[in-house]
């Protein structure tokens, strides 16, 4: 493709605000006999120039490329069109791609082969990722194909800042090898425009996580460790264990903590806590300001992001408790799966007070009492959110303010938060429907996200204290909070916890990106998420408590719709039972009779589903039956009450029922019982009824040349003066019935 005609590629340019800062580790992969090899790990063997792209595959030597050739195969710093340029990549100036190129989707793979490998050891695979504009999300499958039986992987990285591979995230992959070599394969499947790959490595796994600490004190490694993994429901699980490794490094309290990621999620910050030690409460002896048990000496220089001069080069400390002994430890590069990361604390933690996958504290703003605080709390990553306190609002001592970003993962949201989801009183809200699920959410490693306000005592945000901020008499505090970079699901909504009440609203503004939701609230101590109900599921036939006759042709009527979106979610499924699979336009179930049960099933796009099920009946016609009444008591006996006959003579009792056809039905069944149901004094009239029959039956007989019902009623045994009315119940739950009198 020449320059001119990559310049006219279509390309989005609106910039989506979710780019977490990224650290880019450096590795010069030596090969030896022991070490582990990969062939042009960072696509540099062969270097090219000007357009500074190529779409030949012998420039990527050690590499073999299959599927979609995209838009090029092999980039380099210095590309432009119209549509932006390409400044950075992973590691040095050459990164490869894949995908279907601008406009198209496409599939397409790149594999190599890893050498050096001991059967049965564990290793890390190391690798760069970026998607190629800001504005499409991206994901890259990692599997082996030989030398490894570890599960495939999927790595969707945060998009660029701006076009083209801006932004490159370090990925990690654990895998246990089963052969001296294997080879990898990374891929794309149906993917619009090219993913960026670069930097490839592989390193062994393990190794001390705080070596990068040393020398501090007496310490020869971590003193605590919190190890992250996920169990079989895909819930992050935090374990703190307490290795000694020369710990406390300066002879009292100091340690090293020391963090490894072993689940796969991305850690943006978690909670530490100790029962009794205030493991926060720092006393000016940390790592920068400790040398060989020396107090007071400088032996490294400051890391860039802390100020208490215990935190590594990846974190600082917020949210610190007013006892000092629990905070949040923020990282600044998010540890991806398989990552790690140390700090100091003045003591060991004794567990983790959030295990959800991540979360992220805007940075706090001041707030006062008797003014009109508008604040707005702003992470570039996945919402800000703005406040507006009224001047007569009880801040309840806080003097600042922030907004806290959780990760909660799917399976441990569903079953510990809306379970406990009820009819909000305070402003009229509705619980969470049926079914609702909340939504995972891509940026957020495909966890659940809630927000909640944080409140300090202090204006430099410090000092946690309970976020209760009640609204006077003026006006309600208005909470505003903006989701970026977040793709709605289909049939979107959002929760709200406030003043210890839930309430749900629906979501109606269907954009790509969304979303702006909140409202006035009497009190702050709020969270929210975005959830997924399911599909709108609409029975129109049958319809819920209609009865229908036997054998009555009715065709099924339902649809299953998500609201209207730009662009359109996919269609939810939508299959109807009865019990059986029943299309719609088919024919539903009048073959039989009693009561029945419709039910559609609907799941959407990302796997929330919902049913709904209409009950209806299905009886013996109630109109003409071959040419006479039909579900109603025939000649002799008059169906308006008004027979009488002379006691002692027997009367045929008969009647006939059809189906929606017209046909009889005589099959055995039909009459479940026949009762006298009253006794009435006195005669309707004097009128003697004709009677054709003489002897009495046991029970009722199908008469199949009339097709009628017949029974012979002796009167014997009844007496004049009296009327009679009896009731025949039918197998359809309905009753015929009918009286004489006697004379």
């Amino acid at each position: 493709m020449k320059a001119s005609e990559i310049s006219m590629r279509e390309r989005a340019t609106r910039i989506a605000l979710l780019l977490f800062p990224t650290t880019v580790l450096l590795l010069l992969l030596v090969p030896a006999a022991s070490a582990q090899v990969v062939t042009n790990g960072s696509f540099e063997t062969v270097q090219i120039g000007s357009p500074f792209l190529s779409r030949n595959a012998a420039d990527i030597p050690g590499w073999v490329h299959s599927g979609s050739p995209g838009d090029a195969l092999l980039w380099t710093v210095g590309y432009s069109d119209g549509g932006g340029s390409v400044t950075t990549a992973g590691q040095g100036n050459q990164f490869v791609t894949m995908g279907g190129g601008s406009g198209v989707a496409g599939s397409a793979d790149w594999s190599t082969t890893i050498t050096g490998l001991t059967p049965g050891s564990s290793y890390v695979l190391n690798f760069m990722t970026s998607t190629e504009t800001s504005s499409l999300p991206q994901t890259m499958t990692v599997s082996f194909t030989a030398g490894s039986s570890s599960a495939a992987q999927a790595f969707t990285p945060s998009l660029s800042s701006v076009n083209y591979w801006r932004t490159w995230i370090t990925e990690h992959y654990v895998f246990v090898a089963t052969a001296s070599s294997a080879t990898v394969d990374f891929s794309v499947t149906n993917q619009a425009q090219d993913m960026g790959l670069d930097n490839v490595s592989v390193a062994p796994a393990g190794g001390d996580q705080c070596a990068g600490a040393l020398p501090v004190g007496n310490a020869t490694g971590c003193g605590a460790l919190v190890t992250f993994t996920t169990d079989t429901s895909g819930n992050l699980v935090a374990t703190v264990t307490t290795p000694v490794n020369g710990n406390p490094y300066d002879g009292v309290e100091d340690t090293l903590v020391g963090i490894q990621n072993n689940s796969g999620a991305t850690l943006n910050s978690i909670d530490l806590s100790s029962s009794t030690t205030p493991v926060f409460g720092f006393d000016g002896d940390g790592i920068c300001q400790f040398s060989g048990g020396t107090l007071g000496v400088l032996s490294r220089d400051c890391f860039a992001n802390g100020t208490t001069g215990y935190e590594g080069p990846n974190n600082t400390f917020t949210n610190i408790s007013s006892g000092f002994t629990t905070g949040t430890v923020n990282f600044t590069t998010p540890i991806g799966p398989n990552g790690t990361a140390w700090f100091a604390l003045e003591g060991q933690p004794s567990s983790v007070s959030s295990v959800s996958a991540s979360s992220f504290t805007t940075p706090p703003q001041p707030i006062t009492q008797g003014v009109t605080n508008n604040v707005t709390f702003t992470d570039g990553t996945k919402i800000n959110q703005n406040a507006v306190i009224p001047s007569d609002a009880n801040l309840n001592g806080a003097a600042s303010m922030a907004v806290k970003f959780t990760e909660v993962a799917p399976g441990k949201f569903d079953t510990t938060r809306l379970p406990a989801t009820a009819p909000n009183t305070w402003s009229g809200g509705t619980a969470v429907p049926d079914g609702t699920t909340c939504l995972p959410i891509p940026s957020a490693n495909n966890n659940c996200v809630v927000i909640e306000e944080v409140c300090f005592s202090d204006a430099a945000g410090k000092i946690s204290i309970p976020c209760n901020l009640i609204a006077g008499t003026s006006g309600l505090i208005d909470l505003k909070s903006v989701y970026t970079a977040t793709s709605l699901p289909p049939n979107p909504g959002y929760f709200i916890a406030s003043d210890n009440q839930n309430d749900w609203a629906d979501i109606t503004n269907l954009v790509l990106d969304c979303c702006t939701i909140g409202g006035g609230t009497r009190g702050v101590n709020t969270d929210y998420f975005i959830g997924d109900k399911p599909p709108v599921i609409t029975i129109t036939t049958p319809a819920s408590g209609t009865a229908y006759t036997l054998n009555q042709a009715v065709t099924a009527n339902y649809t299953c719709i998500d609201p209207p979106q730009s662009p359109p979610s996919p269609l939810p499924s939508c299959t109807g039972a009865n019990p059986g699979p029943v299309l719609n336009g088919s024919k539903i179930d009048t073959a039989s009779l009693g009561s029945k049960t419709f039910t559609v099933s609907s799941t959407d796009a990302i796997g929330t589903s919902g049913t709904k099920s209409a009950n209806y009946s299905v009886l013996y016609s109630m109109g003409p039956c071959l040419g006479d009444a039909g579900h109603q008591i025939l000649q002799p006996i008059n169906q308006d009450g008004t027979s009488v006959w002379k006691q002692g003579r027997t009367i045929p009792v008969k009647f006939r029922v059809c189906d929606a056809n017209g046909a009889s039905i005589g099959t055995a069944g039909v009459i479940t019982s026949f009762t006298l149901s009253q006794i009435i004094s006195g005669t309707i009239a004097n009128v003697d009824e004709t009677v054709d029959a003489t002897i009495a039956d046991s029970g009722f007989r199908f008469d199949p040349t009339a097709q009628q019902w017949v029974f012979n009623l002796s009167t014997n045994g009844q007496s004049a003066g009296f009327t009679y009315v009896y009731q025949i119940n039918l197998n359809d739950g309905t009753a015929i019935t009918f009286r004489y009198g006697l004379r």
